[in-house]
């Protein structure tokens, strides 16, 4: 049986802590509405309550599967806590899909969620605007030296659904139906919605220094700037433009004007991206015994791909033992083989450099090669008397391209491309340049030398 959580009382909010990284005086400037008062207290943006597209107005009815006690004890706390909040109310919705609470990584606590699948089909999607977390990291000026991470709280939770949608997000809980009232995980057009809440909300500040990068990624948001005061007194903008706009951020994971912070899985200092302890440790996990840990495994490696040289070698191997039509705790057959592959990710993860934050004021360098069936690559970029690694590629050949030299130096091309962004990258490839360069059709200067 899983561990049981332990909540916090909603009902006796404590103030929350007082942060020694703040000054004082710098504290006194930001509204304190901002910050969180208690475990899962949700925001309230003042925008335009999100209202779907249907494909269809027939209702979809999914009956609630038994859960098993723990699991009802575990997330009852939460479910009375939003609807407390009005995050969710009572209904007799023609909709219903199902719920499967499951236990967060930390043992204790509970996560609602809502297998939104069949929903989804019915639901016309917004064109997606959220970016890939790599160009996030790229589009960090390499020049900047502090930075500050603001961690939004029960993010999608902040955001109104119109009384029109709210039916269709239905789900029954111990014998009584309840609908929400804003966004949810795992619905098709939440990530949509909520980025272009911030991005408007953004929009909004007035007196930015000019030397600032304000980026967002889901619910987390960095703040960058070459001198400390630059970045301080814009961190004070965004703090009390998204407080005006009714977000709630959390205090306790706030990261105020550090030269090293931790933003999405990675250790960002001046100039240089390095892969977190955090996702270090998770990756130090014994081999794979089904296919669903196999998954896992993967999806955790693939956030590392741009540290790891030959990724997609052990990748392609790997993912060989994969049947996707199985069950997810169907046995692997696990060989000395995969055992080699697999030890092999887990070194190049735990052991990776760091990667240096693309400069686009100097040139980049890319060097090609093709082995076992992989197209590879590794972007550089002078740093001092040495170059410096920004990203490794590599990607798995199809039968039809790979042995064709000019398309596997154009598909790593056009990797490096989303780094590089148009900017002058020399290509070193000892294949015909010609062809290469024909195949790519690029609208840019790209230089191609011979190397060995």
């Amino acid at each position: 049986m899983n561990p049981l959580p332990t909540w916090e009382e909603p009902s006796e909010p404590q103030p929350a802590e007082s942060r020694a990284d703040i000054p004082p005086m710098v504290e006194t400037m930001i509204n304190p509405s901002l910050w969180s008062q208690y475990k899962d207290e949700t925001g309230f943006i003042d925008m335009e309550p999100y209202k779907a597209k249907r494909k269809t107005k027939q209702p979809v009815y999914i009956k609630q599967y038994p859960l098993s006690k723990d699991k009802e004890l575990g997330i009852k706390p939460l479910i009375d806590n939003f609807v407390q909040q009005g995050v969710l109310v009572p209904t007799h919705s023609p909709y219903n899909t199902p719920i499967n609470p499951v236990v967060k990584a930390d043992g204790k606590t509970w996560r609602l969620t809502q297998d939104l699948r069949a929903i989804n089909k019915l639901i016309m999607p917004l064109a997606s605007i959220v970016p890939d977390v790599p160009i996030v990291i790229n589009s960090i000026p390499c020049t900047h030296k502090y930075f500050t991470v603001i961690d939004l709280c029960a993010a999608l939770f902040s955001v109104p659904v119109h009384p029109e949608t709210q039916p269709v997000l239905a789900f029954t809980f111990q014998n009584a139906k309840y609908m929400w009232t804003r966004l949810v995980q795992g619905y098709v057009d939440s990530p949509t919605v909520f980025s272009v809440a911030v991005q408007r909300t953004l929009a909004k500040m007035t007196d930015l220094p000019s030397a600032v990068c304000v980026l967002q990624y889901a619910d987390d948001l960095i703040i960058s700037s070459e001198t400390h005061e630059d970045c301080e007194k814009a961190s004070i903008i965004v703090c009390n433009v998204l407080a005006q706009a009714g977000f709630k951020a959390s205090k306790e994971k706030l990261q105020w004007v550090q030269p090293k912070v931790t933003y999405l899985g990675h250790i960002i200092m001046p100039g240089l991206r390095v892969i977190s302890m955090e996702r270090v440790q998770m990756i130090r996990m014994k081999s794979p015994q089904t296919v669903q840990q196999l998954q896992s495994f993967l999806g955790l490696v693939n956030y590392c791909r741009s540290w790891i040289p030959d990724c997609a070698i052990h990748d392609k191997y790997l993912r060989s033992l994969i049947d996707h039509k199985a069950p997810p705790k169907t046995p692997l057959n696990w060989t000395d083989e995969a055992e080699m592959h697999f030890t092999a990710l887990k070194k190049a993860i735990t052991t990776a450099p760091s990667l240096g934050l693309p400069n686009f004021l100097k040139e980049f360098h890319l060097h090609v090669r093709e082995m076992e069936g992989v197209a590879m690559g590794v972007l550089l970029q002078q740093h001092g008397s040495t170059y410096r690694p920004v990203a490794y590629l590599s990607r798995k050949l199809d039968n039809i391209v790979a042995g064709m030299p000019a398309s596997v130096a154009a598909i790593v091309v056009q990797m490096a491309e989303k780094i590089v962004l148009s900017h002058p990258m020399i290509v070193y490839t000892s294949h015909q340049a010609g062809a290469i360069l024909h195949n790519m059709e690029l609208d840019r200067e790209v230089f191609c030398l011979p190397f060995s």
